[in-house]
């Protein structure tokens, strides 16, 4: 599709109308960016629920936490809580090495060192959690990126230390 020239874009739209779009527009950004805390979601398990509500709470006392959050604070719940549970199986099989026992052509017990399947898993989580948690703020580069929401509050050095790593 080409670009449309200026004297097309006047034919589509008068000034009027293209002010009120930007207008609307700016109402909707700006309802975004309004403080408030998104709803609970109903489908996370319980380790889910509790990262979920301590990623609320820390976004919330930051006062970077919007309704719009709800969503990527959900998958980041799913995607921390699946990575949990990946590292502990895969360190329960033995780490990133996995040992194989197989029979060779003379039917001998042959054992091979392969890689854990769980790893590409692990590595893959990772990652879509670290892009979360920049989609969130919660990197030091993004966290000063973030700016507060209109009628946030603020949040001390001390609360931010003190955030829990592992929900209980």
């Amino acid at each position: 599709m080409r670009p449309i020239s200026d004297s097309e874009a006047r034919l589509t739209c008068s000034p009027l109308e293209a002010s009120k779009k930007a207008q609307r527009r700016e109402e909707r950004t700006a309802e975004l960016q309004e403080a408030g805390r998104p709803d609970t979601p109903t489908d996370l398990t319980g380790d889910e629920l509790a990262v979920w509500n301590a990623t609320a709470d820390l976004l919330e006392r930051r006062g970077s936490l919007t309704p719009g959050d709800g969503a990527a604070l959900t998958l980041y719940a799913q995607a921390t809580c699946a990575l949990r549970f990946e590292k502990t199986e895969m360190k329960r099989e033995g780490g990133r090495v996995i040992v194989v026992s197989k029979l060779d052509t003379h039917d001998r017990e042959i054992r091979i060192h392969a890689a854990n399947p769980r790893w590409r898993i692990v590595r893959d989580l990772e990652a879509q959690v670290v892009l979360l948690l920049r989609e969130l703020g919660l990197t030091p580069l993004r966290r000063k990126l973030i700016g507060k929401t209109k009628g946030a509050g603020s949040l001390s050095l001390d609360s931010l230390l003190n955030f829990p790593t592992r929900p209980s």
